[in-house]
């Protein structure tokens, strides 16, 4: 299970997901013409995103579980991606909710902005690494 690399795919998902909590977003003035770091969890984090974050989580997870089964293995990663494009387009919002309450306009980091999009490029390699194994496995079936 560990040795294949659409479980190292799924892993990288899960660290990415939560590993982006902690990273600044960007960054914005409180008045005191003092800049704070924006986050996601904390300063923007909505109910919806960590619900978002945890479902991620949990199919990514047993998406690694279901290795036995790569029928439900790729539906589980397309799913996943589905799943990751819908907490991406609600976490734009909330940040841009956020930034329109601010009275000045925060400024964002936009290479942290990426991991969102590292893990449904994860997801994707995930599917394809699946989808080579099974054919990798039904041509040795033939084979026999």
């Amino acid at each position: 299970m560990w040795q294949r690399i659409q479980t190292l795919y799924l892993l990288l998902i899960i660290l990415i997901q939560w590993g982006s909590f902690s990273l600044p977003i960007g960054c914005y003035s409180d008045g005191n013409q003092m800049e704070k770091g924006l986050y996601l969890l904390g300063d923007i984090a909505t109910v919806e995103s960590i619900i978002f974050s945890l479902l991620i989580t949990l199919i990514a997870s047993w998406a690694i579980a279901m290795f036995k089964n790569r029928k439900k293995q790729m539906q589980l990663c397309g799913f996943l991606a589905f799943v990751i494009i819908i907490a991406l387009i609600t976490t734009m919002v909330s940040v841009w909710i956020f930034a329109i309450d601010q009275p000045v306009m925060p400024k964002f980091y936009y290479a942290n902005l990426i991991f969102p999009f590292a893990t449904i490029a994860f997801s994707i390699l995930a599917k394809r690494a699946i989808r080579k194994d099974d054919e990798l496995v039904r041509s040795s079936n033939r084979l026999r």
